[in-house]
């Protein structure tokens, strides 16, 4: 059992937690996206992972990649009590991506200017 919570788990993680979005699409490498997402999280200290995956991808792959996510997680001996949330959304296309990253950076963006 892996210590990285998956979408049906992501309530034990803050709303406000510290994320990042990634987008999956059908020409993305698979060994090169698991990898940038995971020093994504180490980097940045990330909490929240939304991975909006584009249409023609197959749920297959992702479920590998959270899971790839999740085991190389695992081996970082994280400190127990932090949770990481791997979100996945299917089946977007290409104008839904655009207008979901636009959205993340808008949010991003506000949050900043509060602080």
């Amino acid at each position: 059992m892996h210590n990285v919570s998956f979408e049906e788990s992501r309530k034990h993680v803050p709303a406000d937690a510290l994320g990042a979005i990634h987008v999956y699409r059908p020409h993305t490498d698979f060994s090169e996206f698991i990898m940038d997402v995971v020093e994504n999280i180490r980097e940045m200290d990330l909490q929240r992972i939304v991975i909006l995956v584009q249409k023609g991808v197959s749920k297959s792959v992702i479920d590998d990649a959270t899971q790839r996510i999740a085991e190389l997680l695992e081996g970082e001996k994280l400190d127990e009590n932090k949770k990481i949330a791997l979100e996945c959304f299917h089946g977007l296309t290409r104008v839904e991506l655009r207008r979901l990253k636009r959205q993340w950076e808008r949010s991003r963006t506000k949050r900043r200017k509060r602080k």
